[in-house]
């Protein structure tokens, strides 16, 4: 019957089963045996025909009930699907009704049948009443039973799901910072003792504090001289507002000017993110995102990223009531103005509340010292609680003193009046005076106060310290150390130090006495948790300044010159090929335990920073000896040093030292250094991704597709590891592409530079624009809010804004540095075509399909003009040099000119036969080209409208002219697979650019005119001589169509945009041709395989090796696991399998044959 099989699959379903219980469901799925005896006993073939004919309709309007009332819960089953279990609730009045309905049908029926039936009939129906009350005794039990089971099942999914969501979490705050602001204020506090209550009570109490407290205002400003308690303050009130606060945020950070690590804008968002997800986990899904997406590694780009993430967090509706807290802005190095920027754009939002804390310093105060951005506390201003707090202070250290030292009353009280008068109400002064005493006996210590050996003011005090640093007998070596620790970017471990500063034999292992050296160091530093630190930024203030002379005898360069010369050294003794002893190639990064002991401990701080500490001590002009040492290491460790950077996760810190090292090796006369450092710099942006992902990867992946003529590959050809041997020969040269920016998920439909060629900027099918970072390949912002594909992006002249039409009919304006939307221009009734900005950055056109050219208003993005009158779709937009006037070319044939100002149509440009594809501005203004599907360019007179030459001689559709810089040429290139360059003036043809076996899609003059580039749907781009038509480079690398290209402003790089939905970046002056591997079809013969995204299975070859191509097509695996990682160019389109070989075909025409290895 239809109603059994409409039950099955609620009892499959757990929430169904859960609402079975219900009377109605249980009462129905029971009865259906008896509703089908009833129609067998009710409805005999000898029964009269009237009496049966009304049965039968009472019959069937039962089954109708029964069986809507089944079909409610189906519907409900497939309604609640997306629903947490056990919630929602069922419409028990309805159900209820129904039921009644059906229990009245039958009692209807059942007084009928017992009126027309025999004894036999009505205890056979009878008796299949009572089976069907079993049915449902025995169905409510089944239902709990499954239940219970399911609730359990789910009780373990769920544990299960949270606990891979709380390891993904614990992923994402890793990757977020390392550092954990709760550790330092931890560390603050140990190293000053902790905090004094009579110290920081007078806090609470002051009416500016308690203002911003009751949100009179949302940034307090506390601000005082050093010394005078800031950072103790600071502590004291996130104790305060932890203590009181319910369902509040309390996040914070303390920066340090001598750690690299704490000392910029990027690290204190990087705190502050990590502390407001930890605290409001519902806010965690922004930052899975951002890690989704790769955005947390460190690089030049990544104070945008988390701006833009802080700025996603800050404005979910979600979020509790927040207290930010910043201590020590004046030590904040990096970024300070964009930070500022940041509280000051924050310092009104209804739910936070910003405490930061800073000297008096000016830059500061030029931001944070106006009206109505917020209030300020200063201790200058409160001197008295300070001065009473400070006396609280001495009392607590002297009562200290007296329980250690033994000090009489009267000693007691002589010390605390010293103190008292000398110490200026500054707490740091009281501090390091007593840390001097404790380390002196009673009697000494004593005597030094009567003498008066520590004078008031820090300065002086400073000076004191000094000289008794340079009485001791480790003197010199004393010095040094401090001239280490005053030089570094961040503070070192006790492991590292030998490895930077020069010590005495034996020194570095015997831990007691290193520790001895280091306390004759004077109140200068501490050594909490093996860290060398300084005690305060006044102290390094003073021995940099002050005390310049003593700690840097020979200048601050030669101490670099000796920290950059130890590192190499100690790098050159320890590193090693696979120095975790991980074995596998694919290890992956995240998984790595550092090992116990750590071989690295003691090299991290060389690893990261010894180019640095190059570059800021000498000119390698002059330096033969330099020149050797860093010529071995690159020839000997290089690899072992990516490894090794790789293991710190520090590997975009190394892209950024190897471009530093090539900048400083440019004028070196040594000709195989340059090549060498230039080698290594395209080694390491080739692989970066490979080596982030897998650090062992250099070894295998890194050996086997680097050119043959590669040095790196040459130098290190004996460390490559892995079972897959390359047998066929890969291009003996780097090719032209430096870095394929990967990210867009369809074709790139644009891509442009920026003005300072720092980014670039591309549009895609898969509706985002991407910012991306040409130094490290990095993707800076995902622009989303287009919701069809993108298909024009332009920056602005000032490079501070994009702006990207497209086909959901809008033109979009975003901000290049936050990555935030600024206006979304609508009015277009159809797709837009192509953006422009104006020279002047004020205005963008936009043509469109829907036959009309808008300019709009980039400050306000208000329309300011519709220009209409094309009769078919607009196909591009140019403004004039002089941004006076815009010509627009259109499917209706013809080109027209617009005045900018008042909107009107000055000219109609007519004579092409077929639609116009292109339209361009010579430089002067004075002309027009346009390229048509007539096979044309004609050349127009911008200012009378006449046509001086119509340039005949493609085959086929003209897609794409430029002019020259010099406005002497016109380039343009066809569907007839040939670039034409033509003389502006004369109309004549003077080169045809035959190569391309495909459509030319786009051509770009060089900005120096020397150059042209093509690009392709034979998926290759073109540099030729501008001057004598000849080939100069074919740059090979995509896999589909190339769309789109552009130089950079120096004229140095060329960016490619590509069906392939990749970015690809071309050194345009050394660009080397890269060779397509043909003929190798002997290989594929036993059985070929094309690749889609989910990969193929795996395939068993000979000695029980097992193969596959992963899902993202970017690993070859063998036996199930990662084996080696595919560049790009590299990925296939089809493999075959023979044997123990393996042949990968590619989509840029390459076949790669590799040899299996057997299992050692």
């Amino acid at each position: 019957m239809v109603g059994v099989s409409l039950v099955l699959p609620m009892l499959k379903n757990p929430v169904m089963a859960e609402e079975a219980r219900s009377t109605g469901f249980t009462y129905v799925t029971s009865q259906m045996r008896y509703y089908a005896a009833m129609e067998s006993l009710l409805l005999p073939e000898d029964m009269e025909s009237v009496r049966r004919a009304d049965l039968a309709s009472r019959l069937t309007d039962l089954y109708s009930l029964v069986i809507e009332f089944q079909i409610r819960c189906v519907i409900h089953l497939y309604r609640s699907r997306t629903k947490n279990f056990f919630r929602g609730a069922i419409n028990y009045d309805d159900w209820k009704g129904t039921l009644a309905r059906i229990k009245s049908a039958e009692q209807d029926l059942e007084t009928k049948f017992f009126k027309a039936q025999s004894a036999q009939s009505v205890e056979t129906l009878r008796r299949m009443q009572r089976e069907a009350e079993e049915s449902r005794r025995r169905l409510e039990s089944t239902m709990d039973e499954i239940v219970q089971l399911m609730r359990e099942q789910l009780g373990v999914a769920a544990r299960m799901d949270r606990r891979m969501e709380l390891a993904e979490d614990r992923a994402c705050i890793e990757a977020l910072s390392k550092e954990d602001p709760r550790d330092d204020k931890a560390r603050i506090l140990s190293q000053k003792g902790g905090l004094l209550e009579d110290s920081y009570r007078w806090v609470f109490t002051n009416e500016d504090f308690q203002q911003w407290r009751r949100r009179d205002n949302g940034l307090l400003w506390l601000r005082g001289d050093p010394g005078k308690g800031k950072t103790m303050l600071v502590c004291a009130i996130i104790d305060k507002l932890e203590a009181s606060a319910w369902m509040v945020n309390v996040c914070y950070f303390f920066c340090q000017a001598t750690d690299e690590r704490i000392s910029s804008g990027t690290a204190v968002l990087r705190g502050l993110i990590h502390m407001l997800v930890k605290q409001q986990p519902s806010l965690m899904p922004h930052l899975r995102k951002a890690y989704e997406d790769a955005k947390l590694v460190e690089g030049r780009n990544t104070w945008v990223t988390l701006s833009q993430l802080f700025d996603k967090i800050v404005n979910d509706d979600q979020l509790d009531e927040t207290y930010l807290l910043i201590d020590a802005l004046d030590e904040c190095i990096t970024d300070l103005t964009l930070l500022l920027g940041l509280v000051d754009k924050y310092a009104s939002h209804p739910r936070i509340k910003w405490l930061v804390s800073s000297r008096n310093e000016l830059a500061i105060a030029e931001r944070l010292d106006r009206p109505n951005i917020g209030s300020q506390l200063s201790l200058e201003l409160n001197a008295a609680s300070v001065s009473s707090a400070v006396h609280s202070y001495i009392q607590h250290k002297v009562g200290e003193l007296k329980a250690l030292k033994g000090y009489t009353q009267i000693q007691h009280d002589n010390l605390s009046l010293y103190l008292a008068d000398n110490a200026s109400d500054t707490f740091l002064w009281v501090a390091l005076v007593c840390q001097h005493l404790r380390r002196l006996t009673c009697w000494a210590g004593l005597d030094t106060i009567k003498r008066g050996l520590f004078p008031p003011g820090l300065k002086a005090l400073y000076r004191r310290m000094l000289d008794q640093v340079n009485s001791t007998y480790f003197a010199d070596l004393c010095i040094r150390i401090l001239a280490v620790v005053c030089t570094v970017y961040r503070p070192i471990t006790i492991d590292e130090l030998p490895s930077i500063v020069e010590l005495p034999n034996n020194l570095a292992e015997d831990s007691g006495a290193l520790q001895e050296i280091l306390n004759t160091c004077g109140s200068f530093i501490s050594t909490k948790s093996g860290v060398i630190a300084t005690v305060h930024q006044s102290a390094v203030d003073f021995l940099k300044d002050q005390a310049s002379d003593e700690i840097f005898p020979a200048g601050p360069k030669d101490v670099h010159y000796k920290v950059f010369i130890h590192s190499l050294d100690s790098l050159s003794a320890v590193l090693r090929r696979d120095i975790y002893n991980l074995v596998d190639p694919a290890y992956r990064f995240q998984n790595i335990q550092r090992p116990d002991p750590d071989p690295l401990a003691a090299v991290g701080y060389s690893s990261v920073y010894w180019i640095d500490h190059l570059g800021e001590c000498i000119s390698l002009s002059t330096e033969t000896e330099i020149i050797e040492i860093i010529n071995q290491f690159m020839q000997k460790k290089y690899l072992y040093w990516i490894e090794a950077l790789s293991l710190l996760g520090k590997i975009s810190q190394g892209v950024q030292s190897i471009t530093k090292l090539k900048e400083l090796t440019l004028r070196v006369s040594d000709v195989l250094l340059r090549d060498t450092i230039h080698d290594a710099d395209r080694f390491l942006r080739y692989f970066k991704v490979a080596v982030e992902l897998a650090p062992l990867q250099i070894y295998i992946s890194g050996l086997l597709f680097s050119p043959t003529n590669s040095l790196t590959r040459t130098n290190f050809q004996q460390d490559r590891i892995g079972r897959l041997s390359l047998d066929s020969p890969v291009s003996p040269e780097w090719s032209a592409c430096i870095q394929t920016l990967e990210g867009h998920s369809n074709p790139v439909t644009s891509v442009i530079f920026a003005p300072d060629g720092q980014s670039i900027a591309s549009g895609s099918d898969d509706k985002t624009v991407r910012i991306w970072d040409t130094v490290t390949g990095s993707c800076k912002h995902v622009l989303e809010g287009h919701s069809n594909p993108v298909t024009s992006v332009i920056f602005s002249p000032d490079g501070q804004s994009i702006a990207s039409g497209s086909d959901d009919k809008t033109v979009r304006i975003w901000d290049t540095v936050t990555g935030s939307c600024k206006h979304v221009l609508e009015g277009h009734s159809y797709p837009v075509t192509s953006v422009i900005f104006s020279p002047d950055g004020q205005s963008i056109a936009s043509g469109s399909d829907d036959k009309t050219v808008r300019i709009w208003d980039t400050v306000t993005g208000s329309c300011k003009h519709v220009l209409e009158g094309h009769s078919y779709p607009v196909t591009s937009v140019i403004f004039s040099p002089d941004g006076q006037s815009i010509a627009s070319g259109s499917d209706d044939k013809t080109v027209r000119i617009w005045d900018t100002v008042t909107g009107s149509c000055k000219h109609v440009l007519e004579g092409h036969s077929y639609q116009v594809t292109s339209v361009i501005f010579s430089p002067d203004g004075q002309s027009i080209a346009s390229g048509s599907d007539d096979k044309t360019v004609r050349i127009w007179d911008a200012v009378t409208s006449r046509c001086k030459h119509t340039l005949e001689g493609h085959g086929r559709s003209v897609r794409s002219v430029v002019f020259s810089p010099d406005g002497q040429s016109i380039a343009s290139g066809s569907d007839d697979k040939t670039v034409r360059i033509w003389d502006a003036v004369t109309g004549s043809c003077k080169h045809v650019l035959e190569g391309h076996s495909n459509p030319v899609t786009s051509v770009i003059f060089s900005p120096d005119g020397q150059s042209i580039a093509s690009g392709s749907d034979d998926k290759t781009v073109r540099i030729w001589d501008a001057v004598t038509g000849s080939c100069k480079h074919v740059l090979e690398g995509h896999s589909y169509s190339v769309t789109s290209i552009i130089f950079s402003l120096d004229g140095q790089s060329i960016a490619s945009g590509s069906d392939d939905k990749a970015i690809q970046i071309w050194d345009a002056v050394t660009g080397s041709c890269k060779h397509a591997l043909e003929g190798h079809s002997r290989w594929i013969t036993s059985a070929i395989f094309s690749l889609d995204e989910h990969g193929t299975p795996p395939l068993k070859l000979q000695n029980n090796i097992e193969l596959n191509i992963g899902g993202g097509d970017d690993w070859i695996m063998v036996d199930g696991s990662h084996s080696l990682w595919l560049p790009a160019e590299y990925r296939p389109t089809q493999f075959a399998v023979k044997g123990s070989h393996l042949a990968l075909g590619c989509a840029s025409g390459r076949v790669l044959l590799f040899h299996i290895l057997a299992q050692e």
